[in-house]
């Protein structure tokens, strides 16, 4: 329904980096980024935290942050996995990356698994 922006401007107000969301009635969806350079944990405060604080302000019910590394769990977030789908026109091509992402996808089912008992910032304790 709405599609949403955090800008970094340097001093002199030029963008240095950005992060858009997309937002319905209930759900903010995000982690689009890009940047002009390198700083400190900048990707985190516009693609987590303010991803985060807007949630809490505007009372809506998940923030689905994205996908990818394990900077996440220590910032809340369960690993989640990503649907995609790939043609590759060439048949041996084709064979090829569906059976190495075969072994990648049991391998990080794996991962997740041990990420999920071992490594999450919030446990539920009652779980125990």
């Amino acid at each position: 329904e709405q599609m949403l922006f955090c800008l970094a401007e340097d001093a002199q107000g030029q963008m240095q980096a950005m992060a858009f969301f997309f937002r319905d009635s209930a759900h903010l969806y995000g982690r689009h980024w890009g940047a002009a350079g390198d700083w400190d944990a900048l990707h985190f405060e516009l693609c987590y935290y303010q991803g985060m604080d807007y949630c809490l302000r505007e009372g809506l019910q998940l923030f689905d942050a994205g996908v990818q590394g394990q900077h996440r769990l220590l910032r809340g977030f369960e690993p989640e996995f990503s649907h995609s789908v790939h043609h590759f026109f060439h048949p041996e091509l084709h064979r090829a990356v569906g059976a190495y992402l075969e072994r990648e996808r049991s391998a990080l089912r794996a991962e997740a698994q041990f990420l999920r008992e071992q490594h999450l910032a919030y446990k539920d304790s009652s779980a125990a």
